[in-house]
């Protein structure tokens, strides 16, 4: 870069001023020459702007561009996911941004249901009087409807207590198409796209089990359909992210058209 850009000015005999032009006639010191003073000054003023312009504002602009630069690639790292080893070919989802999950699809249609007889009322609509036995103690008396027929068999309401938990098998009628991930490090269960009756926000109730121990299982889909109604996530099924999604709830699925056996539940029964 030329630092005396002046000097390639050639010299004038002239100025113009405001749009007027007016000669310019010698002075009396010939041997003074303005113009080099001129260029000199200005060369000098030049110069001196063109440090302060390099060393003030353009050291500036590239300090500040250093560090947008460098905040773009901690973002990009921050937002740059590692697929660990063992799930190299592996179907996986990445819902935060850092880790990644295993993916297992199901069709989700709980057909197990482990209820009490008030439960199986509730969803069957099934009335009831109550009345105190000779012990002081409330009793609850079904009416209408307590005798629920299924093939050629037949389960009365009033033939076992409230506190006996039964089995209560259905025809799978209604389906979704359900995609659980499995976080090892947190060893928590999600299932990203339907609300389950297992559901705390995405995440899946696993009861006292490990996740681990239903994301091993061979019969995980098996697990998943079974629904624990002392301990519910959810009173509702539903699509995620769909607005108008219709909302099933356990009387949709439970009803006597569907129910295919009732039985008592046997001792050490895995609960989900």
């Amino acid at each position: 870069m030329d630092r005396e850009p002046m000097n390639q000015i050639e010299e004038a005999n002239y100025i113009k001023l405001d749009g007027r032009v007016f000669s310019i006639t010698p002075i009396a010191n010939q041997e003074m020459n303005l113009e080099a003073e001129l260029k000199q000054y200005y060369n000098e003023k030049y110069a001196r702007h063109i440090d302060i312009f390099n060393s003030g504002i353009v050291s500036g602009l590239s300090e500040d561009w250093l560090g947008q630069l460098n905040r773009l690639q901690e973002r990009a790292r921050a937002q740059s996911v590692t697929i660990p080893p063992d799930l190299i070919g592996k179907y996986v989802i990445c819902t935060d941004g850092h880790e990644v999950e295993q993916v297992k699809c199901i069709v989700y249609s709980p057909n197990v249901y482990k209820m009490t007889r008030s439960d199986i009322a509730d969803a069957l609509s099934v009335s009831f009087d109550t009345t105190r036995n000779t012990e002081g103690r409330t009793v609850r008396t079904y009416g209408t409807g307590h005798k629920i027929k299924f093939g050629k068999e037949e389960f009365d309401l009033n033939s076992v207590r409230d506190d006996v938990t039964l089995i209560v098998v259905v025809k799978q009628r209604i389906f979704f198409p359900a995609m659980y991930s499995f976080n090892s490090r947190a060893n928590r269960l999600h299932c990203v796209n339907v609300n389950t009756f297992h559901s705390q926000d995405t995440g899946i109730c696993t009861g006292r089990s490990r996740a681990s121990d239903f994301w091993a299982s061979p019969a995980f889909e098996e697990l998943m359909n079974q629904v624990n109604c002392f301990s519910l996530g959810s009173r509702h099924v539903q699509l995620r992210g769909q607005q108008n999604a219709r909302a099933f709830e356990i009387k949709d699925f439970v009803k006597r058209t569907t129910i295919t056996n009732i039985q008592l539940e046997r001792a050490g029964a895995w609960r989900t």
